[in-house]
């Protein structure tokens, strides 16, 4: 991607269950093909790169698309994960915090350790073979909504507006920093996204004036640590693109 500039793309999710990839559901079956242990996927570098790998090669894809876990930053904040008895992903089973009042702090990611350390290796891994990288990033919302119940964060967007956009900076800080440790990886492609405020989930005027103003300031940050890479939004609707 040398002399691209950066690119925000906005589109809207739409789940079509006959256009499901082959691997939409990590399984056993899934693991044996790439030589892993399940529960290692989500942990241990080598696995996941194994597992990008072989999720590629089934899908026919031309990029390896990491992580497959969607708590990897709330992990960072204290979030305690297990595995879902029903999806068998990557769940938080106790919030470090009850309410968005209690949280003081929100300090910088340990690119070292955890989910995060171990995706950050597995780009690398990937990179230095030469496979092109898209790295997805959970938003601001949808982070937060896993370290305080989410219908906190939804009382918030009408309740607590000032807050969430304080605790949106402070994020948006550290995914910039996460932006640039990933590239620094060889990470081609970064995936922004936040389901939690899903266009059909909140208000027309709470979308507008809260959220999209919000993730428009984090992707600018983001964009900013890392000028000459495409960075893919799904969380914004058109209108938000000339802004």
């Amino acid at each position: 991607m040398a002399g691209m500039d950066t690119v925000a793309v906005a589109f809207e999710c739409r789940s079509d269950l006959s256009e499901l990839s082959p691997t939409h559901v990590l399984g056993e079956e899934l693991c044996q093909k790439a030589g892993v242990k399940y529960e290692e996927v989500f942990t241990d570098a080598a696995s996941m790169a194994r597992m990008a790998r072989t999720i590629k090669r089934e899908d026919g894809d031309v990029l390896c698309r990491l992580p497959f876990s969607v708590a990897v930053e709330a992990e960072q904040f204290g979030a305690t994960l297990s595995l879902n008895p029903k999806t068998r992903l990557p769940a938080v089973r106790d919030f470090p915090h009850a309410k968005l009042d209690e949280i003081t702090e929100l300090p910088p990611f340990d690119f070292a350790n955890g989910q995060m350390g171990a995706a950050l290796s597995a780009a690398e891994i990937l990179s230095r073979e030469g496979a092109a990288v898209l790295f997805d990033m959970q938003g601001v919302f949808s982070i937060l909504s896993m370290i305080v119940p989410s219908k906190e964060v939804y009382k918030a967007l009408y309740r607590e507006g000032d807050r969430l956009r304080e605790l949106a900076g402070t994020l948006a800080g550290h995914l910039a920093a996460y932006a640039r440790e990933a590239v620094a990886r060889g990470v081609k492609i970064l995936a922004y996204t936040d389901a939690t405020i899903s266009y059909e989930l909140v208000s027309p005027d709470c979308y507008k004036n809260l959220c999209g103003a919000v993730t428009l300031d984090v992707l600018r940050e983001i964009r900013a640590a890392v000028p000459r890479l495409a960075v893919i939004s799904s969380t914004l609707c058109r209108e938000f693109l000339m802004a």
